[in-house]
This record gives C-alpha cells, structure tokens and sequence, in this order.
C-alpha cells in the first residue's frame, strides 16, 4: 500500500469539485497524459472515463471507474493500466484548520500470490502520489477560469 497525504487550505466541497471533473486527471495524475473520453455520469459509483498514461514513447490507452463515492469525503477508484497493471485508489478528504487534509491510498490490485513482490513499486507510487497531491492542491486552489483552461489544455484530449 502507498499512502500520502497533503493538507489544501480550501474547502473540501473545492477539492472533491477537481476529483469530480474528470477532465482534470489528465493534469493532476501524474504519469497520465490525456483523458480521451468520460462518462457524463462521472463521479457516480459505476461511472468511467478513458485515458492514456506513460512517460515518452511508452503509452498504455485504459480506464478508470469508480467503485464507490461519499462527496464531498472520498472517492474510490480502479485504475487500469493494462498489462502493467490495476490500482484501487482512495482519495479520503477530511475538513482541517478551514482546508482539507487529503489522504491518497493507492494499492496495486494483483494476486495474493505476487503481492510480496510490490513494496518496490510502493515506493515508486508514493514518490508519483506526492507530485499528484501537488497538482491536485495547484488545481483545487486556482480559479474557476483557470480550473477550466487546466482541463481544457493540460488535461483532455479535445
């Protein structure tokens, strides 16, 4: 399990508002590129949206879908980057000192039977979660028009 955490000094309304545009991962996830496609119904429990992660020339189109949702507190999430792999990604807000203190809790979702063999990659993930949870504080602090031209120009492929 890789586990970060990072207070925002907004609202949790604020932060969930960037969890719940989808066209805002592309930017805040880091190692993701593009969100090509999402579900109108996102962040409803069912909902997806397609997107392409990678660094250089290595990219992997998949999905994300949401597994559970309790706004504005947490967000649930399967992220699939198939064939390196799925991730069951919480993302837990809690009111703190007039913001927000957000946990990211990432777990690879692999048999029990390859699971000794993750803690390298926990390092990894907490080192890329810390610069997500970055993003996720720039885009939850900025403002509606600068939220919009992040999601527009960073973050979708339209």
């Amino acid at each position: 399990m890789a586990r970060n955490e990072r207070y925002i000094p907004v609202s949790p309304g604020s932060v969930f508002e960037v969890l719940a545009d989808a066209r805002q991962y592309g930017y805040v996830v880091a190692g993701s590129k593009e969100i090509r496609d999402s579900d109108p119904r996102w962040p409803r429990k069912g909902a997806k949206f397609h997107h392409t992660v990678g660094y250089g020339p290595l990219n992997v189109k998949d999905t994300t879908h949401v597994v559970d949702v309790d706004p504005p507190q947490m967000l649930r999430v399967i992220a699939s980057a198939m064939p390196l792999g799925k991730a069951e990604v919480t993302f837990e807000l809690e009111e703190e000192n007039g913001g927000t203190r957000v946990t990211l809790v990432e777990d690879p979702v692999v048999p029990k039977v390859v699971y000794p063999l993750t803690p390298p990659v926990h390092v990894f993930t907490r080192l890329r979660n810390r610069e997500t949870l970055r993003r996720l504080a720039e885009v939850a602090e900025a403002s509606p028009a600068e939220r919009e031209r992040i999601a527009r120009q960073e973050g979708s492929a339209d």
